[in-house]
């Protein structure tokens, strides 16, 4: 290909030298050579042809880098919003140790729905509802500072009277805000009072949230 565009240059060459003066010719047809070698030969061959050639050649080479700078300076802030994504947030541990102190609200069937206060490293308010039978269950929730805590437990009853004691284990399935990823498992041991169904419960366990 560039041979071709070598030999169009020259029979342009020839057609102008043999109708003229060959400093005239020439000074007519250098665009001409110019713009052959540019098709053919690239910038660096025209800007030697012609200084016509030069400024096209420029401009084609200044138009061509300014979509790959374009390009290049799109390309930068994806790496940032992947850095900062949340996906990267690091998970968290507590081994946490509480106790609350729950008073009777009411009852729905067999369902006992109580209150209280939580103390410990993971201080705030608790609500349970529980079924008082041969195996103690319930939900809980606990309302701190952070965010809500949710989760079940069950426990075996022991001994007899107006106190019972009782040992089992809780599950945190979820919660809001700084807990919405809450899960985890603990120990929970205390009192029942059968006259006026207080309930004093302990835990010990490890929340990842």
């Amino acid at each position: 290909m560039l041979q071709e565009r070598w030999l169009l240059a020259v029979r342009i060459v020839g057609r102008s030298v043999s109708r003229g003066s060959y400093a005239g010719r020439i000074r007519r047809i250098a665009p001409a050579i110019g713009m052959a070698l540019t098709l053919g030969a690239g910038a660096s061959i025209a800007l030697a042809a012609s200084p016509h050639a030069r400024a096209r050649a420029g401009a084609t080479a200044a138009s061509h880098a300014r979509p790959n700078a374009m390009a290049a300076s799109h390309a930068r802030p994806r790496s940032t919003r992947h850095a900062s994504s949340p996906q990267a947030r690091a998970a968290r541990k507590l081994h946490a140790r509480d106790r609350a102190k729950l008073r009777y609200r009411g009852a729905v069937g067999e369902e006992v729905y109580e209150t209280g206060r939580a103390s410990g490293n993971l201080p705030g308010t608790m609500r349970v509802h529980m079924v008082f039978a041969s195996t103690f269950r319930g939900r809980f929730t606990i309302y701190t500072p952070g965010g809500r805590i949710d989760g079940h437990g069950k426990a075996k009853p022991h001994g007899g009277g107006v106190y019972e004691s009782f040992a089992g284990t809780l599950t945190v399935t979820g919660g809001t805000g700084s807990y919405r990823h809450a899960h985890g498992t603990a120990h929970l041991y205390g009192t029942f009072n059968r006259d006026d169904y207080a309930l004093t419960i302990n835990t010990a366990g490890t929340l990842h949230f």
